[in-house]
């Protein structure tokens, strides 16, 4: 009995620690930022689809990116989005603090390294749209080659070992992050649906299937909704 008095005790205490104006600042910030970056990899999926796989070939892969400006978007849009995520997973984490601080806190720290890893990759991969330019004026062989060895390193780095390692270890952070609403002010269903995105997400990267991180900006959206809620509500009306 007194063990549940003192969860109820806790539970009443981080609502109130929610209800300050700068968390509810916070949560509306980051839910916005979750929503926002959910819709863009919607986006950025519907042309990654018309885009393709890349080839392997380095000098095909050249001769592909050279006319393409939508590889170009898809990169600065993945650069905007993780910068987007990085407030919004400070927020989220800071908010899931009060669930249990330690989970909370690994989950963000490993999301962050993801995210880093990420706009890393995606400032290399974007060195491929300059290489195309100078791939496409090289006046000789030797130069053309070069460029076409240079752009399959460049693949191997970033399509083959960064994308895959980072969806891992983001994964794995929404995973934790997941398990930590499931004992929070977070609907059980944005709980599971973090489950499912992170399960699936570490498979495909193992798997090397990408498209399975669909999951992803479903659940984005779905928790920066929730967040955004928070933000609004009142104190006492939060839904448990």
């Amino acid at each position: 009995m007194c063990e549940v008095k003192e969860q109820l005790r806790l539970f009443a205490s981080s609502l109130n620690g929610l209800s300050s104006p700068q968390t509810k600042g916070l949560q509306k910030t980051g839910g916005g930022l979750l929503i926002v970056a959910g819709l863009l990899y919607l986006v950025n999926f519907a042309l990654l689809i018309v885009i393709g796989n890349p080839p392997r070939d380095g000098a095909l892969l050249l001769k592909t990116v050279a006319p393409q400006t939508t590889y170009e978007i898809t990169i600065i849009v993945f650069f905007v989005i993780d910068t987007l995520l990085v407030p919004a997973v400070a927020a989220l984490c800071i908010v899931l603090r009060e669930g249990n601080g330690t989970y909370a806190l690994v989950g963000g720290i490993l999301a962050l390294v993801a995210l880093a890893v990420d706009l890393v990759n995606s400032v290399v991969a974007y060195s491929l749209i300059g290489l195309a330019g100078s791939y496409a004026s090289a006046t000789t062989d030797a130069s053309r080659a070069a460029y076409a060895v240079t752009a399959e390193l460049i693949l191997r780095v970033t399509y083959d070992t960064g994308t895959p390692f980072f969806i891992i270890l983001f994964s794995v952070a929404i995973l934790i992050t997941s398990v930590v609403m499931l004992k929070g002010i977070f609907p059980k269903i944005v709980a599971y649906l973090g489950l499912v995105a992170g399960v699936l997400g570490i498979l495909g990267g193992l798997a090397g299937f990408i498209p399975v991180v669909i999951f992803w900006p479903v659940w984005f959206i779905a928790a920066g909704t929730q967040l955004y809620r928070l933000g609004r509500s009142v104190p006492g009306a939060q839904s448990t």
